[in-house]
């Protein structure tokens, strides 16, 4: 949950636009006056639009200032309307983002790996299609194949999740022969959304800093096809703190835009089934004492106590220095059940605690106070932050509690990880990383990037999702909850509340556990370790049914002359060690443990003047794992590479990763050839790196989504304008030092 004030943020001073002008165009000219290339990097393309829209700025700025001083000689209508037009544009440029507005991009790639000592499993699905269907205005569309439920409602990145997590021993559902399972067919499940900011954010950023409610509606679609039948109640939550959204605003965070919380949930009433909504926000106004946390009983204001009320409980910590430190909702559902999210649901006589499932639905972005908000961070729209000066000391104390955020007294108390240890922990924690807020959390842009995560861990999920879905779009490691800064510090301060406090003792604490000792500006394996991540593709989304014409409709079509049938060409079958991208299943394009056929191997691309100072061999006392590296030598610089025969097909997957070890700073380019064996088109993707970038072990993982490739200048005329993954050619590497000097580099 976003708990920035409620007042709106004021407007960005714009000493910050020349601030950031100057500095891009300062930037650019120092690396890349000398290096034309190195405009290739993403951060010199993000400097060069900077500059640009700067320069444009000032240029628009003299011409309005020049047109004012002639307006003041001469006035006309026409010239009044010139100089407002101008103003117009002069303004739109200052105003508008340093960084371009993101639409839509490929997922980035994302890592997954296992480990025998693991404690947490992160489940992650790369490449979610877009929904075909819209439920703007509460219903089902009447036409086909909308008009249909399980179309309309079902969401493909939802089911691959659930299917995925079904297939690693992790049960959606509780069944007989899954007692275990999260969701019982008899339970009341309330899916906690974030939805403090839906009225917010600009550009792409507009109405998508609230959960995605496509994903919302294919969670509950999901939860209502029990197989033994669903015979319980769905509610979505939030308390947006009285921020001044509300469950109808428009635009929203779906596909399409028009599609609010209120339709998605009308829709499924409209069809007679259990789910509402149910606004927290409300009982922010009935606040109840109900004792302290270590009392005896159950506390005043619990239905137990003979309180029916709908209210939030709030409870005395002894270790805070504050007053009522901690809370929970208790609440009417819209079928009758009366849930007290501490104990469960109040049968009249008991409470049933495993009767209440809970879920949390958080959307992925960064935040402004503490670094990112993604699983634990939206727990704080669990609780109320009402009476904050009573019960904190202040807004900026309240945050304190919370994770530190001024480092007072209370920096280490860890508010959230106190709930999920003594209040009550979600059962699952869904991420909707569709679109990533990159910006802020409540006035920012925000980039499309089609994933979705889940597990049962709120640290685990975030330390992934920080470190490999927000942190490449940011480039600041205070995002990552896997690097040292403000995320990580913050997560840490709510694990180690969780884990002291847990009950059972700190032996029966089911999470993983972020390592006080580590600070590093890299993940390190000891944190690593401790979490499997699988991942699986969410299936093509089918094109819809169209339906046949009636034979009246069919006599009135114009006839139509088929063409010649013709033969499909037939596919060759691809190497077995070939595969699909190491990226889509694990599989790998080279792992450098065997050996290659006739001219298939690594060898050095130059001419016998060039390259006596270049050489490629494989390593076996060097490995990152195996037992054998790919070892290349060189002076200043060196370029190596390896051919396909037959080409390859690496679509399956989102991009290239490998694990490179180097002794100095190098410029790196990845060449692709792609296309036509006879006449490939290169493509290349430029990055620099350095031994500080490493790893523990002294390795460096590079990751390259496709779209970091582009066609090289030096390119033939012809050939394709796009990189097609489908027909690989060719892969090569290019190292130059930095500063082009004659020293001697081996990498591996």
């Amino acid at each position: 949950m976003n708990d920035q004030n409620h007042n709106p943020r004021p407007r960005r001073v714009n000493w910050t636009f020349w601030g950031i002008g100057l500095g891009s165009l300062t930037w650019l000219l120092l690396r890349s006056g000398t290096k034309p290339r190195r405009l290739a990097y993403p951060c010199q393309r993000a400097a060069l639009i900077s500059s640009l829209g700067f320069i444009g700025y000032l240029l628009s700025l003299l011409g309005t200032a020049n047109l004012y001083r002639r307006l003041k000689r001469r006035a006309t209508l026409a010239g009044v309307l010139l100089f407002a037009l101008a103003l117009l544009v002069t303004s739109a440029l200052q105003g508008s983002s340093v960084v371009p507005p993101g639409t839509a991009r490929a997922s980035l790639p994302l890592p997954t790996w296992t480990s025998p000592g693991a404690i947490s499993d992160v489940f992650v699905v790369p490449n979610v299609p877009a929904p075909q269907c819209s439920l703007d205005g509460g219903a089902l569309p009447a036409t086909s194949p909308c008009n249909d439920p399980e179309t309309a409602l079902h969401d493909d990145g939802v089911d691959a999740l659930v299917n995925l997590m079904e297939g690693q021993g992790t049960y959606f559902y509780q069944t007989a022969a899954h007692p275990d399972g999260i969701v019982g067919a008899n339970d009341v499940v309330v899916i906690k959304i974030n939805n403090q900011w839906g009225h917010m954010g600009y550009a792409n950023g507009r109405g998508r800093l609230a959960t995605n409610n496509d994903v919302l509606k294919g969670l509950i679609w999901r939860i209502l096809q029990h197989p033994e039948g669903f015979g319980g109640e769905v509610v979505v939550a939030e308390n947006d703190q009285d921020s001044g959204t509300d469950w109808n605003i428009t635009p929203a965070n779906a596909q399409d835009q028009n599609q609010s919380f209120q339709d998605v949930i009308a829709a499924f009433q409209s069809l007679g089934y259990p789910v509402s909504f149910y606004n927290w926000s409300n009982l922010n106004y009935n606040l109840i004492h109900g004792g302290s946390i270590n009392d005896g009983g159950y506390p005043t204001g619990e239905y137990a106590s003979g309180d029916a009320s709908d209210a939030y409980i709030l409870l005395e910590d002894p270790a805070g220095t504050g007053t009522d430190e901690l809370s929970y909702p208790k609440f009417q559902t819209a079928q009758g059940n009366q849930v007290s999210m501490r104990y469960g649901v109040w049968n009249g006589g008991g409470y049933d605690f495993d009767r209440l499932t809970f879920i949390n639905l958080p959307v992925l972005k960064r935040h402004g106070m503490a670094g990112a908000t993604i699983a634990w961070k939206n727990l704080i729209g669990f609780l109320s932050t009402f009476d904050n000066d009573r019960r904190y000391g202040g807004w900026d104390e309240m945050h304190d509690f919370y994770w530190g955020y001024t480092g007072g007294p209370n920096r280490d108390y860890g508010l959230l990880g106190r709930e999920l240890a003594l209040i009550r922990a979600p059962d699952l924690h869904l991420v909707d990383a569709i679109w990533v807020g990159y910006e802020d959390n409540y006035d920012g842009d925000a980039i499309r990037q089609d994933v979705l995560l889940a597990s049962t861990d709120p640290f685990a999920v975030d330390w992934y999702a920080s470190e490999y879905v927000l942190f490449p779009l940011t480039g600041d490691s205070t995002t990552s909850a896997a690097r040292a800064g403000t995320f990580r510090s913050a997560t840490r301060t709510n694990q180690n509340a969780a884990q002291l406090l847990w009950p059972g003792g700190s032996q029966n604490y089911p999470y993983m556990d972020l390592l006080d000792s580590y600070d590093g500006d890299t993940p390190t394996d000891g944190e690593r370790s401790q979490i499997n991540v699988y991942s699986t593709q969410a299936p093509t989304v089918e094109e819809p049914v169209v339906e046949e014409p009636t034979p009246e409709e069919a006599e009135a079509e114009e006839p139509t002359v088929e063409e010649p049938a013709t033969e499909e060409p037939e596919t060759e079958e691809l190497p077995a060690e070939a595969g699909p991208s190491v990226l889509s299943a694990g599989s790998m394009i080279d792992d450098f443990e065997g050996t290659y056929e006739p001219g298939q191997g690594w060898e050095v691309w130059a001419d016998e003047e060039t390259s006596p100072n270049m050489s490629v061999t494989l390593d076996d006392e060097v490995a990152h794992s195996g037992s054998t590296s790919l070892r290349m030598e060189f002076q200043s610089w060196g370029d190596f590479g390896r051919s396909f025969d037959p080409i390859q097909d690496w679509s399956d997957g989102a991009g290239l990763s490998m694990w490179l070890r180097i002794e100095t700073g190098e410029e790196v380019s990845v060449m692709l050839f792609s296309g036509d064996p006879q006449a490939a088109t290169p493509f290349e993707a430029w990055f620099e790196i350095s031994p500080e970038e490493a790893d523990p072990s002294g390795w460096i993982l590079v990751e390259l989504p496709w779209d970091r490739f582009s066609r090289a200048e030096w390119a033939d005329e012809g050939g394709l304008s796009e990189l097609d993954p489908s027909r690989m050619v060719g892969i090569g590497l290019s190292f130059a030092t930095p500063d082009e000097s004659q020293t001697e580099s081996t990498i591996w």
